[in-house]
């Protein structure tokens, strides 16, 4: 009875049967939704999760502090990365939460798309190929841009809190990141703003006296 009973159970599909090729890319072949969340989570794509963590290094190292360090080549390689980690990412938290992910992935885009466009600004791409090289233009489109980073960056820290599949510290630092860069990246703005307008300022005032 017993070993029959082995062999009964050895025959039934585990929530996590994978073929080889899906075992490679870190995937479960079928999953059960009426299954509990940590069997989900124990069957998460750890591969592609690496990948993104490889990607997020290149970006650490090649992504520029601001104007004074852009360069055309350097802003390509972060901004294509941006867009490989925003789908990588989509793609392995997808598990705890469809609709978050997505969100998280859409904000993450928003932020290469006002990069982009001030990097062609900068560059002189917009306007007829002439460099404008306005370097307080660059530091503000950068630290708009933050802005929608800063969101990608809370939601997910909060989906990977959720997780079972990713260390909760993880979801907590990234958090925590993306809620300083809410508080300091609207000093930077306000900041940048106040320099640009300074000039006009100080014309206006002269133009009166």
């Amino acid at each position: 009875m017993k070993r029959g009973a082995r062999i009964v159970a050895s025959l039934r599909p585990s929530a996590c049967s994978r073929s080889s090729a899906q075992r490679f890319l870190g995937y479960p072949e079928v999953v059960n939704a009426s299954r509990s969340p940590d069997v989900i989570g124990l069957c998460a794509p750890t591969h592609k999760a690496r990948l993104a963590g490889l990607f997020y290094l290149l970006i650490f190292i090649m992504a520029p502090s601001g104007a004074s360090t852009a360069t055309p080549a350097n802003l390509a390689i972060t901004l294509t990365c941006d867009v490989a980690v925003a789908w990588l990412l989509y793609d392995v938290l997808r598990p705890v939460s469809r609709t978050l992910s997505m969100l998280a992935a859409l904000f993450r885009i928003f932020f290469v798309i006002i990069m982009a466009s001030t990097a062609l600004s900068y560059f002189g791409y917009l306007h007829g190929l002439a460099d404008s090289r306005s370097a307080a233009r660059f530091d503000l489109g950068y630290a708009i841009a933050l802005a929608p980073f800063a969101v990608h960056c809370v939601l997910i820290g909060l989906l990977i809190m959720r997780s079972i599949f990713l260390p909760r510290v993880l979801g907590m630092l990234v958090l925590i990141a993306g809620l300083a860069y809410l508080i300091f990246d609207g000093g930077n703005r306000r900041g940048s703003q106040k320099m640009r307008r300074a000039p006009i300022d100080q014309s206006r005032r002269q133009a009166a006296t």
